[in-house]
């Protein structure tokens, strides 16, 4: 899991730049590329991307899809704060 959170820290940091520069969050995580990261990080071992969401009181959620694969009930980052259980 330790590739995981690395990701998800890296996509925070990403969401809070476009954040800083745009003075709102991105719609989808590809509104990130290619200005802030140069691809989006996948899951390890999978095709997919992390899920992303965010609400017009300037929130945002990354999460990790199927967090079960990976022996664990909760991975995600809320507004920058990491969330593992």
């Amino acid at each position: 899991t330790d590739k995981i959170i690395s990701d998800l820290e890296d996509i925070s940091t990403a969401i809070e730049t476009y954040y800083s520069i745009n003075l709102e969050y991105p719609e989808t995580l590809d509104d990130l590329v290619p200005d802030i990261l140069d691809e989006i990080p996948t899951v390890p071992g999978k095709n997919t991307q992390y899920q992303y969401s965010s609400d017009p009181e300037e929130n945002y959620t990354v999460t990790l899809p199927n967090p079960s694969e990976f022996n664990v009930s909760e991975i995600k980052i809320i507004n920058g704060k990491l969330i593992k259980k």
